[in-house]
Formats: structure tokens, C-alpha cells, sequence
């Protein structure tokens, strides 16, 4: 379940299908684009997370323990953080 606020209005997106989620980046990013405004997207999909966005924040426990662009995040030393990519990317 994603939710995300542009320009005022609060969508919920359940994109369970990957044809779904395919459609789902593909409107954040032409929002984006072409409203110039800041869209918020919250995933556990690490690789959807790096396939759309400018910046990503790896939160645990409710804290951001990191928070840089998917070329730099795979930089990043926090064991945490390394676990995450890992597992994904091994």
C-alpha cells in the first residue's frame, strides 16, 4: 500500500500486479515532471524504491538512518543499510 500527497489531494494506491506498479511509477514520475512538485512514495520494495526515485531514505525502527540518491545509498557503511542492499542485490 503506497500513499502520497501531490498538490493537495491524498491517493492510496494498493498496486499489488507488477503491471500495476509499472503504471503507478510511470504517473509519479510525469506528476512529477510536469508539476515540478515533490512526490512522497512509501514502499519495502527496495528495488522499486531505486527504479523511481531521485532520493531514497532507509528508516528503521522509525528513524532515517539514510537518506541519499540509489548511486550514493549503495555507498553508504551503516551495516543496516548494507543488510537492506544485500538482500535485494546481494
Amino acid at each position: 500500500m503506497a500513499v502520497t500527497r501531490v498538490s493537495g489531494t491524498r491517493w492510496r494506491c494498493g498496486a499489488g500486479s507488477a503491471t500495476s506498479r509499472l503504471g503507478l511509477h510511470e504517473a509519479f514520475r510525469t506528476l512529477q515532471a510536469g508539476r515540478r512538485r515533490t512526490v512522497l512514495l512509501v514502499t519495502h520494495d527496495i528495488s522499486e524504491a531505486f527504479a523511481i526515485a531521485d532520493r531514497v531514505a532507509v528508516v528503521d525502527e522509525g528513524r532515517v538512518i539514510a537518506c541519499a540518491s540509489p548511486a550514493l545509498l549503495a555507498e553508504v557503511a551503516d551495516p543496516r543499510v548494507r543488510a537492506l542492499l544485500e538482500t535485494r542485490f546481494g
